[in-house]
């Protein structure tokens, strides 16, 4: 589980996936900061899963979904 206040290199993933997938523009970093938890709570209304702003294994789960439909473009 990441949530706002976090730093790790998984982080600077978990950025990427949320920058490729529409839900913002973020600078490299490890910290899960404000701006990248109003990412995640922003897919998780989109996906109509728990909307906590927590990068967990469901939401995880469900970036990853869209991130494999969006590389078969």
């Amino acid at each position: 589980l990441f949530e706002e206040g976090d730093r790790d290199e998984l982080v600077r993933i978990i950025r990427g996936v949320l920058q490729t997938l529409g839900y913002g523009n973020f600078a490299p970093g490890d910290l899960y900061n404000k701006k990248v938890a109003a990412a995640v709570t922003a897919l998780q209304k989109a996906e109509r899963i728990t909307v906590d702003g927590i990068w967990g294994p469901q939401t995880h789960s469900h970036a990853r979904a869209r991130l494999d439909t969006e590389l078969q473009r």
